[in-house]
């Protein structure tokens, strides 16, 4: 699995090649969402009226993927705190892989108020990067508020050597 974090100024947004885009679901003024779906130009209009119609069948977490778009957008409900974006990863990856995307940009960290979540950053990072259960899916960028970047990618360094110490043992824990 190519996992990488990639450094975004804060209040922009830079498109990255990549297959799918997943962003928490919010186009109220200034959002990450909001930014995206502007750099890439997609019709708001239309993310509105699919994602009420399946937010209105669902009230728990869900992704959902606008495939009438290019990349592929990933949107989710919000979690109800930092600590559940290890399960929202693995949901996120599982769409992304299902609808046949090999490479992912992940942007839901790259608004940060306050302090780091380096603890669920982390199981973030880790749950990406384990492609067991993925056929497709082989890259994944980490969108990071610039302002903790270097946090950031001190962790990406953790993830990784966790994975070379998986594969030394043949722990099959990921790719």
């Amino acid at each position: 699995m190519d996992l990488q974090v990639r450094s975004i100024p804060h209040g922009s947004w830079i498109a990255v090649e990549t297959e799918s885009v997943s962003c928490t679901y919010n186009l109220e003024g200034f959002s990450p969402m909001a930014t995206v779906v502007q750099v890439l130009g997609f019709d708001r209009s239309r993310l509105t009226s699919d994602y009420q119609l399946k937010k209105s069948h669902d009230e728990n977490f869900i992704v959902h993927a606008h495939l009438n778009s290019s990349p592929v957008l990933l949107t989710t409900s919000k979690t109800r705190s930092w600590d559940d974006a290890t399960a929202a990863t693995t949901e996120i990856t599982k769409v992304a892989d299902r609808e046949g995307c090999r490479s992912l940009c992940m942007t839901h960290f790259m608004f940060i108020p306050g302090k780091f979540p380096g603890e669920d950053f982390y199981y973030c990072l880790e749950m990406a990067s384990i492609s067991s259960y993925r056929e497709r899916l082989r890259k994944v960028i980490v969108d990071v508020d610039d302002r903790h970047f270097e946090a950031a990618n001190k962790l990406l360094g953790k993830v990784r050597s966790h994975q070379d110490y998986a594969k030394r043992f043949d722990l099959s824990l990921s790719e």
